[in-house]
C-alpha cells in the first residue's frame, strides 16, 4: 500500500470474529483496494466471540480488528462489504 497518513484513511470494519478477516482481506485484494488492518495481532491472543476464557462473554469489550481503507477508497469498500453473511449465532 503507498504511505497514507492516518488522516487518509477511514475505518469500514471492526469485528471481533477472526474468521471474517480473511474473507475480508481477500474481497478488498480482488478489487484492489489498499488496506491496513490494525488490531488483529492481538485477536489471536485470548479467544474472542461470544464465549471467550472460562465462559466469560466478550459482551462487545472483547478484542477486535479494524479495516482502513484509503477515504477516496471507502464507498467501494464500503459496498464490497455489504456483500458479507451476517455471522451465525449473533
Amino acid at each position: 500500500m503507498p504511505d497514507l497518513s492516518e488522516e487518509d484513511l477511514v475505518s469500514v470494519l471492526e469485528t471481533a470474529n477472526v474468521a471474517v478477516l480473511p474473507v475480508v482481506k481477500s474481497l478488498l485484494r480482488a478489487a484492489e483496494i489498499p488496506f491496513v488492518v490494525q488490531g488483529d495481532e492481538a485477536m489471536g491472543v485470548l479467544p474472542v466471540g461470544r464465549i471467550g476464557l472460562g465462559g466469560i462473554s466478550s459482551g462487545g469489550h472483547g478484542l477486535s480488528a479494524g479495516i482502513l481503507v484509503p477515504k477516496d477508497r471507502e464507498e467501494e469498500a464500503r459496498a464490497l462489504l455489504t456483500e458479507l453473511p451476517e455471522p451465525e449465532g449473533d
